[in-house]
Protein backbone atom coordinates (compact mmCIF):
# COMPACT_ATOMS: atom_id res chain seq x y z
CA UNK A 1 0.00 0.00 0.00
CA UNK A 2 1.47 3.63 -1.11
CA UNK A 3 0.73 6.64 0.81
CA UNK A 4 0.19 10.03 -1.41
CA UNK A 5 -1.30 13.40 -0.48
CA UNK A 6 -4.87 13.41 -1.88
CA UNK A 7 -5.10 16.60 -4.22
CA UNK A 8 -8.96 16.72 -3.73
CA UNK A 9 -9.88 16.95 0.01
CA UNK A 10 -12.78 15.63 1.03
CA UNK A 11 -15.77 17.10 2.92
CA UNK A 12 -16.90 14.08 5.36
CA UNK A 13 -20.22 16.11 6.73
CA UNK A 14 -22.48 12.66 6.08
CA UNK A 15 -20.54 11.30 8.97
CA UNK A 16 -21.11 13.89 11.11
CA UNK A 17 -25.00 14.17 10.57
CA UNK A 18 -25.39 10.32 11.17
CA UNK A 19 -23.47 10.48 14.39
CA UNK A 20 -25.48 13.55 15.16
CA UNK A 21 -28.80 11.93 14.20
CA UNK A 22 -27.91 8.94 16.61
CA UNK A 23 -27.23 11.22 19.27
CA UNK A 24 -23.64 9.46 19.68
CA UNK A 25 -20.68 11.25 20.89
CA UNK A 26 -17.27 10.50 20.08
CA UNK A 27 -14.31 10.96 22.06
CA UNK A 28 -12.31 11.50 19.04
CA UNK A 29 -12.57 12.43 15.30
CA UNK A 30 -13.92 9.92 12.33
CA UNK A 31 -12.49 10.71 9.38
CA UNK A 32 -14.05 9.63 5.92
CA UNK A 33 -12.58 6.76 3.46
CA UNK A 34 -13.44 6.99 -0.29
CA UNK A 35 -12.86 4.07 -2.67
CA UNK A 36 -12.82 4.44 -5.93
CA UNK A 37 -15.16 2.32 -8.15
CA UNK A 38 -14.26 3.47 -11.63
CA UNK A 39 -13.30 1.25 -14.40
CA UNK A 40 -9.55 0.68 -13.24
CA UNK A 41 -9.86 0.46 -9.77
CA UNK A 42 -12.59 -1.79 -10.03
CA UNK A 43 -11.21 -4.22 -12.09
CA UNK A 44 -8.40 -4.35 -9.84
CA UNK A 45 -10.89 -5.64 -7.03
CA UNK A 46 -12.08 -2.14 -5.22
CA UNK A 47 -15.32 -3.33 -4.82
CA UNK A 48 -13.99 -6.08 -2.88
CA UNK A 49 -11.68 -3.55 -1.11
CA UNK A 50 -15.18 -1.52 -0.19
CA UNK A 51 -16.69 -4.15 1.22
CA UNK A 52 -14.01 -5.13 3.35
CA UNK A 53 -13.45 -1.44 4.71
CA UNK A 54 -17.09 -1.51 5.38
CA UNK A 55 -17.01 -4.48 7.34
CA UNK A 56 -13.76 -3.88 9.08
CA UNK A 57 -15.58 -0.20 10.36
CA UNK A 58 -19.01 -2.17 10.91
CA UNK A 59 -17.59 -3.47 13.90
CA UNK A 60 -16.22 -0.38 15.98
CA UNK A 61 -19.47 1.76 15.71
CA UNK A 62 -20.72 3.59 18.47
CA UNK A 63 -23.61 2.80 20.36
CA UNK A 64 -25.99 5.58 20.49
CA UNK A 65 -27.25 7.41 23.33
CA UNK A 66 -30.84 7.58 22.16
CA UNK A 67 -33.37 5.16 21.38
CA UNK A 68 -33.36 4.20 17.07
CA UNK A 69 -35.68 3.07 15.23
CA UNK A 70 -33.53 1.06 13.56
CA UNK A 71 -31.98 -2.55 13.99
CA UNK A 72 -27.99 -3.07 15.55
CA UNK A 73 -27.37 -4.53 12.26
CA UNK A 74 -28.37 -1.70 10.18
CA UNK A 75 -27.45 1.16 12.67
CA UNK A 76 -23.45 -0.44 11.70
CA UNK A 77 -24.33 -1.00 8.19
CA UNK A 78 -25.11 3.03 8.66
CA UNK A 79 -22.48 3.90 10.34
CA UNK A 80 -19.96 1.40 8.28
CA UNK A 81 -21.71 3.49 4.80
CA UNK A 82 -21.29 6.90 5.99
CA UNK A 83 -17.57 6.23 7.09
CA UNK A 84 -16.52 4.23 3.80
CA UNK A 85 -17.91 5.83 0.43
CA UNK A 86 -17.70 4.69 -3.17
CA UNK A 87 -16.51 7.54 -5.14
CA UNK A 88 -15.06 7.57 -8.68
CA UNK A 89 -11.93 8.36 -10.43
CA UNK A 90 -8.91 9.24 -8.00
CA UNK A 91 -6.26 9.44 -10.58
CA UNK A 92 -3.27 7.21 -10.61
CA UNK A 93 -5.53 4.31 -12.18
CA UNK A 94 -2.44 1.87 -12.35
CA UNK A 95 -1.92 1.99 -9.34
CA UNK A 96 -5.40 0.61 -7.90
CA UNK A 97 -7.62 -0.03 -6.19
CA UNK A 98 -7.16 3.65 -5.09
CA UNK A 99 -8.44 5.14 -1.67
CA UNK A 100 -8.32 8.36 -0.31
CA UNK A 101 -8.56 10.21 3.32
CA UNK A 102 -8.67 13.95 3.25
CA UNK A 103 -4.67 14.41 3.50
CA UNK A 104 -3.78 11.27 1.46
CA UNK A 105 -4.46 8.87 -1.75
CA UNK A 106 -3.47 5.51 -0.43
CA UNK A 107 -2.51 2.71 -3.97
CA UNK A 108 -3.03 -0.81 -3.79
CA UNK A 109 -5.19 -1.30 -1.29
CA UNK A 110 -6.67 -4.99 -1.67
CA UNK A 111 -5.01 -6.44 1.26
CA UNK A 112 -6.94 -7.14 5.02
CA UNK A 113 -3.80 -5.61 6.60
CA UNK A 114 -3.86 -2.62 4.36
CA UNK A 115 -7.49 -2.28 4.92
CA UNK A 116 -6.89 -2.79 8.76
CA UNK A 117 -4.65 -0.20 8.67
CA UNK A 118 -6.48 2.62 6.88
CA UNK A 119 -9.78 1.88 9.41
CA UNK A 120 -7.84 2.00 12.79
CA UNK A 121 -5.28 4.92 11.77
CA UNK A 122 -6.82 7.23 9.09
CA UNK A 123 -10.86 6.79 10.95
CA UNK A 124 -9.42 6.79 14.14
CA UNK A 125 -11.08 3.70 15.18
CA UNK A 126 -10.01 0.26 16.95
CA UNK A 127 -11.46 -2.77 15.30
CA UNK A 128 -11.46 -6.05 17.20
CA UNK A 129 -9.25 -8.51 16.58
CA UNK A 130 -11.63 -11.48 16.52
CA UNK A 131 -13.35 -9.05 13.36
CA UNK A 132 -10.06 -8.68 11.57
CA UNK A 133 -9.48 -12.57 11.93
CA UNK A 134 -13.47 -13.21 10.65
CA UNK A 135 -12.71 -10.42 7.65
CA UNK A 136 -9.41 -12.75 6.84
CA UNK A 137 -11.10 -15.81 6.94
CA UNK A 138 -14.09 -14.86 4.42
CA UNK A 139 -11.33 -13.43 1.92
CA UNK A 140 -9.96 -17.02 1.94
CA UNK A 141 -13.11 -18.33 1.86
CA UNK A 142 -13.99 -16.47 -1.90
CA UNK A 143 -10.74 -16.80 -3.02
CA UNK A 144 -11.50 -20.55 -2.56
CA UNK A 145 -14.98 -20.20 -4.02
CA UNK A 146 -13.44 -18.89 -6.93
CA UNK A 147 -11.04 -21.96 -7.56
CA UNK A 148 -14.12 -23.97 -7.26
CA UNK A 149 -12.77 -25.43 -3.95
CA UNK A 150 -16.61 -25.05 -2.05
CA UNK A 151 -15.85 -27.85 0.74
CA UNK A 152 -12.65 -25.52 2.42
CA UNK A 153 -14.61 -22.55 1.73
CA UNK A 154 -17.66 -23.74 4.10
CA UNK A 155 -15.06 -24.38 6.43
CA UNK A 156 -13.44 -20.93 6.12
CA UNK A 157 -16.89 -19.05 6.51
CA UNK A 158 -17.75 -21.18 9.51
CA UNK A 159 -14.34 -20.37 11.00
CA UNK A 160 -14.93 -16.49 10.18
CA UNK A 161 -18.16 -16.82 11.70
CA UNK A 162 -16.77 -18.25 14.85
CA UNK A 163 -14.16 -14.65 14.98
CA UNK A 164 -17.31 -12.34 14.99
CA UNK A 165 -19.84 -14.62 16.74
CA UNK A 166 -17.27 -13.65 19.76
CA UNK A 167 -18.02 -10.30 19.36
CA UNK A 168 -22.09 -10.76 19.65
CA UNK A 169 -24.88 -8.30 18.58
CA UNK A 170 -21.81 -5.57 18.16
CA UNK A 171 -21.07 -7.63 15.10
CA UNK A 172 -25.05 -7.76 13.88
CA UNK A 173 -24.30 -6.74 10.53
CA UNK A 174 -20.70 -8.80 9.96
CA UNK A 175 -22.32 -11.76 11.15
CA UNK A 176 -25.61 -10.96 8.96
CA UNK A 177 -22.78 -10.93 6.11
CA UNK A 178 -21.04 -13.55 6.66
CA UNK A 179 -24.37 -15.70 6.99
CA UNK A 180 -25.25 -15.06 3.52
CA UNK A 181 -22.17 -15.53 2.33
CA UNK A 182 -22.16 -19.41 3.67
CA UNK A 183 -25.48 -19.67 2.56
CA UNK A 184 -24.11 -19.07 -1.02
CA UNK A 185 -21.52 -21.76 -0.19
CA UNK A 186 -24.57 -24.04 0.57
CA UNK A 187 -26.38 -23.15 -2.43
CA UNK A 188 -23.49 -24.08 -4.53
CA UNK A 189 -22.70 -27.50 -2.88
CA UNK A 190 -26.24 -28.36 -3.50
CA UNK A 191 -27.68 -28.21 0.28
CA UNK A 192 -30.62 -25.84 -0.04
CA UNK A 193 -32.27 -26.44 2.95
CA UNK A 194 -28.97 -25.48 4.79
CA UNK A 195 -28.92 -22.64 2.36
CA UNK A 196 -32.18 -21.75 3.80
CA UNK A 197 -31.46 -22.28 7.37
CA UNK A 198 -28.39 -19.93 6.86
CA UNK A 199 -30.40 -17.13 4.84
CA UNK A 200 -33.05 -17.24 7.96
CA UNK A 201 -30.63 -17.07 10.51
CA UNK A 202 -28.94 -13.92 8.52
CA UNK A 203 -33.03 -12.34 8.54
CA UNK A 204 -32.93 -12.62 12.33
CA UNK A 205 -29.47 -11.07 13.15
CA UNK A 206 -30.64 -8.28 11.27
CA UNK A 207 -33.61 -7.79 13.22
CA UNK A 208 -32.05 -7.94 16.71
CA UNK A 209 -32.15 -5.01 18.55
CA UNK A 210 -29.99 -4.07 21.66
CA UNK A 211 -31.28 -5.75 25.11
CA UNK A 212 -30.66 -4.43 28.61
CA UNK A 213 -27.65 -6.63 29.01
CA UNK A 214 -26.11 -6.08 25.31
CA UNK A 215 -26.47 -2.46 25.46
CA UNK A 216 -23.90 -2.03 28.94
CA UNK A 217 -21.82 -5.09 26.98
CA UNK A 218 -21.87 -3.05 23.16
CA UNK A 219 -21.19 0.31 24.79
CA UNK A 220 -17.78 -1.31 26.88
CA UNK A 221 -17.20 -2.65 23.43
CA UNK A 222 -17.50 0.63 21.48
CA UNK A 223 -15.47 2.64 24.25
CA UNK A 224 -12.32 0.60 23.78
CA UNK A 225 -13.13 1.15 19.93
CA UNK A 226 -12.80 4.67 20.20
CA UNK A 227 -9.70 5.07 22.43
Amino acid sequence: MVRRRNPNRMRPMRLSLLLLWLGVALSVHVGTLRVCTHKSCRKAGSVATLTLLRELASTAAPTPTTEQPLTAALLQEAFADACIESCGCLGACGSGPNVATDEHLFHDVYKPISALALVNEELGLSVPDSAAAACLKRMYAERAMRENKMRDALGLITAALNHAGTLGIRAAYLIHQLLQKRADVHALMGDPNAAADDRAAAQRMMERRLTVGEEGAARAVAAASVE
